[in-house]
């Protein structure tokens, strides 16, 4: 029997021409689709059909070109500066962990990365010791598209644009020096690239210059430095260097950003400003309760959801790791350790404090007050539903669906919905207030989290699975039977309501308001009656 020709192998109008002269059934006779039947295969010619309306069309010509830079120099309106110095963050983190990988003895052992600002010259130099980049590869440096991550790899950075958009955020003109730490140590390369205001400003420039260095010692082996002119301040004023309160917001972002991957890889160091003193990872945005006592147990839980996404038809391995536990308090609070999941890809913070995505699975009311975990998704970086500046999720990607639907992990979600609503109302500061012995467990480099359990999931299976017999749910003794619960109802006018959302941070308008709004309020205020009632006794 002859072998069939790829469909797939051919160019779009070769496809076309054939669509137009055969019928679906002789191109089934010839050709095939690797890996799909003869019956998909048919379907998916209807829908070309359909889409292409080929019968329809006359020869073809082509147009197009290379994009402009404007994708780029938009980032001056898109990023803010904290943004753009978490990219190159990231890039330096992926270029040091993937050289690692190929190059562990040629590979810096620490990671360090120096941010500095000169305010007398009024620039910004950011340094890090990844390994440097070679000659061939300069372009990967100012280019968007070109990286030596792809979407398979188990990368931070996965768009090839967020280190560019750095340069065209921060500065107006910049030079990037690199000297090359070659694994074979045939050869001792240092280059120069010099970006000036006009290349900076022309969309359609890309080419750029660059020269040997005739002193390399300027330079360590390995190194790769960012000299960048800073902007000057639109409206005048204070530049933001000058700025303490600048300064800290970055600081922050930074903190915030990398406090996982700092807890989990103490072999990364991050210098901002203050280059004596690395950033230490936040260990409060995790103040877990840790009691376990009279029956209630609601120290943090850890589930690592193993599972295979396809790409491109080939499955690939991602594990899902979900951590929930219980705050240390019920007040809704605006402080790092506020109610919420944090979304992580990699171990990079990339959505602080989310309500929304699993609120269909946890609880309503003050008991949301309660909430407090992350899910931080492990695998090829194009699985990661995070936006092109890693501030956003995208709730549409296809492991979304896995993450809110999937019985296991719903499963997860419920006993945890469970405990949160079972929390007792009279005691809760009692109930909820002990801390875990540690945050972080030095000797694991993680998070100090008492149960971690392994699930493989097969996103296939809808009915009969379920956490295994070793996951011991979170637990909790009520401290007051139903029974003896004393129900106060009372009413309020339009403008007293109004009054009492904006007190309370009640989300949406009491001229339209919901069961859950009224649940809502009803509960902060007992709440706020109760912790005034109790100050005012212990006086």
């Amino acid at each position: 029997m002859p072998t069939k020709i790829s469909w797939t192998g051919l160019s779009h109008q070769d496809r076309i021409q054939i669509l137009k002269e055969m019928r679906i059934d002789q191109i089934i006779a010839l050709y095939e689709m690797p890996d799909v039947t003869p019956e998909d295969f048919q379907d998916r010619l209807v829908k070309q059909l359909t889409l292409w309306a080929p019968k329809n069309l006359g020869d073809f010509d082509t147009k197009g070109g290379p994009p402009t830079k404007d994708v780029v120099l938009g980032a001056w309106r898109d990023l803010d500066r904290s943004e753009a110095l978490l990219e190159l963050i990231d890039n330096s983190i992926d270029a040091w962990n993937l050289r690692r990988e190929t190059y562990l003895a040629m590979t810096a052992k620490t990671l360090i990365v120096h941010i500095r600002i000169d305010p007398q010259m009024q620039q910004l130099v950011y340094e890090d010791n990844a390994g440097g980049v070679p000659k061939d590869k300069l372009t990967h440096l100012v280019v968007p598209g070109y990286s030596d991550t792809t979407d398979l790899s188990l990368t931070i950075g996965s768009y090839k644009t967020g280190g560019k958009k750095a340069i065209f955020r921060l500065a107006t003109a910049a030079s990037i020096t690199t000297r090359y730490q070659n694994p074979a140590q045939t050869s001792d390369e240092a280059w120069s690239i010099q970006l000036d205001e006009a290349w900076l400003r022309d969309p359609y420039k890309y080419e750029f210059p660059y020269a040997p260095l005739k002193d390399k010692s300027v330079i360590e082996q390995g190194q790769t430095r960012y000299t960048f002119q800073l902007r000057e301040e639109p409206i005048g004023g204070t530049p933001w260097y000058l700025e303490s309160d600048d300064i800290k917001k970055v600081s922050e972002s930074i903190q915030r950003t990398y406090t996982l991957l700092l807890i989990r890889n103490p072999n990364i160091q991050i210098f901002f400003h203050d280059l004596k003193n690395p950033i230490e990872p936040l260990e409060k945005l995790y103040d877990f309760s840790g009691t376990n006592k009279n029956g209630t147990d609601l120290r943090p839980q850890q589930i690592q959801f193993k599972f295979d996404l396809l790409h491109d038809g080939v499955p690939y391995s991602v594990i899902a790791e979900i951590v929930l536990g219980c705050r240390r308090t019920s007040g809704a609070g605006g402080t790092i350790s506020g109610p919420g999941i944090d979304l992580y890809g990699n171990n990079r913070l990339f959505v602080l404090h989310d309500h929304e995505t699993f609120a269909h699975l946890l609880p309503t009311g003050s008991a949301r007050n309660l909430v407090r975990g992350f899910v931080n998704i492990h695998g090829p970086n194009f699985f990661i539903p995070w936006d092109t500046h890693k501030r956003h999720l995208n709730p549409d990607r296809e492991i979304m669906r896995a993450l809110t639907k999937n019985k296991l992990i719903t499963d997860f979600f419920g006993h945890w919905n469970q405990a949160y609503q079972g929390v007792g109302r009279g005691d809760v500061t009692d109930l909820i207030n002990e801390p875990l012995p540690k945050a972080v467990d030095k000797v694991k480099k993680d998070l100090f989290l008492p149960t971690r359990v392994t699930v493989e999931v097969d996103l296939r299976r809808k009915r009969g699975v379920n956490l295994p017999p070793s996951y011991v749910p979170p637990k909790v003794k009520r401290s007051k039977l139903r029974n003896h619960i004393l129900t106060v109802k009372f009413t309020l006018d339009v403008e007293e309501a109004m009054y009492l959302f904006g007190k309370y941070g009640i989300e949406g308008s009491p001229r339209e308001v919901s069961k859950a709004m009224v649940q809502n309020l009803s509960e902060a205020i007992r709440d706020d009656v109760l912790d005034r009632a109790k100050k005012k006794r212990r006086k």
